[in-house]
């Protein structure tokens, strides 16, 4: 008995009559542009008799070897035996009706998520190889309920491969009345890209995405990026400001927060603070690089306040300056102030450059993490002793 599906709109041509949902969700797209090809998924035991509704239901007429084909299908499916060998042959004969490429996939009854997940997988490389597919529909309104989540888990995947979007559908036929709607899941792909910004914004710091992609503020996010990464630390408080105000749409206040938080630790109450927060940052996520360089130019700021007063931190003779003096006074603070300065620039000269590393306690920061971890803290303590007694 088919079921009126209705799509978005209004009238006659936004209902779309088939037993079986995917043949409507074909029509409804071939609707909107070129046919889709498409990627039958079902077990064994799956009523793939139900694949000669898309002739039924779009009023096609049924291709020479169809006949002898369908009716093997038909007894596999009595059986619950359905081949991959006899599913093929009647796809071959569909796709050749709706000119596009038609292929199936038939997993055991039923499919472990893993088998799912790699026998998908291998069927879309098979077909596409690395070149993908640019947008992939998947209709989630049939099977096994584990089955639509296994393979939006490697859509997701194939978004970073194949730069693809995904669309999600789902005929309700539990919702009929008179017509069963067809539910807009558009909200699940703006969540993936909520999602992915947010991915990107924890593992590097990088806040554009989050920005751009899901409030339309690429312009005012680039601008903000462009001077916290460039370390023009006395734009950064300005330009980091109206995006702590814009929540997107689809960040609920529990997710922007977090966000805000985040962009707190780009800014400070002060320039070197701004630096220190910003090295902790990227310490935090490995990023050892950028937390050493930041580190080092936050005690070079804070050693130009404390020891050469009256002279401009931002201006680079006066910091390179300190940067020759720091060694000598450091040594009013006592300790092993001295010692942790003079290792710390030797280690921040050899990531910085590439270069070998003076000396051997050099030598073994770099090649451990445990001792670029100690060393690392102690460089933060020493920020911390040179800032105590500075007005």
């Amino acid at each position: 008995m088919p079921t009126p599906y209705r799509f978005a709109g209004e009238g006659p041509h936004a209902v779309k009559n088939a037993t079986f949902f995917g043949v409507a969700l074909f029509q409804h797209l071939a609707e909107q542009g070129r046919p889709p090809d498409l990627l039958l998924v079902g077990t064994e035991g799956s009523s793939w008799d139900y694949l000669e509704d898309f002739f039924v239901s779009l009023n096609l007429d049924p291709p020479p070897g169809w006949d002898p084909a369908f009716r093997r299908l038909e007894e596999e499916v009595e059986e619950g035996r359905v081949s991959q060998e006899t599913l093929d042959q009647v796809l071959g004969h569909l796709g050749k009706s709706l000119g596009v490429q038609v292929a199936g996939l038939v997993l055991p009854n039923p499919p472990t998520p893993e088998e799912v997940h790699q026998r998908f997988l291998d069927r879309l490389q098979a077909l596409y190889g690395q070149q993908g597919v640019k947008e992939l529909h998947l209709d989630i309104t049939h099977g096994y309920r584990y089955l639509g989540f296994v393979l939006l888990a490697d859509a997701l995947v194939l978004r970073h491969i194949w730069g693809a979007r995904i669309f999600l559908h789902y005929g309700g036929l539990e919702l009929r009345q008179q017509e069963a709607p067809v539910v807009d899941l558009g909200l699940v792909e703006g969540l993936m890209t909520l999602d992915e910004g947010l991915s990107v914004l924890k593992a590097v710091g990088d806040f554009r995405p989050y920005y751009s992609w899901t409030a339309g503020l690429a312009e005012e996010a680039e601008r903000a990026y462009l001077v916290v990464e460039t370390n023009q630390q006395q734009e950064v408080a300005r330009l980091l400001e109206p995006l702590r105000a814009a929540r997107p749409p689809l960040s609920h206040p529990l997710v922007h927060d977090w966000v805000v938080g985040v962009l707190e630790g780009f800014s400070g109450a002060s320039f070197e603070e701004k630096l220190l927060n910003r090295s902790e940052f990227f310490w935090n996520r490995g990023q050892y690089f950028k937390a050493i360089l930041l580190l080092f130019e936050a005690l070079l700021v804070a050693g130009v306040k404390r020891f050469l007063p009256g002279q401009d931190p931002l201006n680079y003779e006066h910091r390179m300056e300190a940067r020759e003096k720091l060694l000598e006074k450091l040594a009013t603070l006592g300790g092993a102030a001295q010692e942790d300065y003079d290792l710390l620039r030797r280690v921040r000269n050899a990531i910085a450059h590439g270069t070998r590393p003076q000396g051997a306690d050099a030598q073994r920061a770099v090649q451990s993490l445990e001792e670029l971890e100690k060393l690392y803290r102690r460089g933060r303590d020493l920020f911390h002793r040179i800032r105590e007694v500075h007005p």
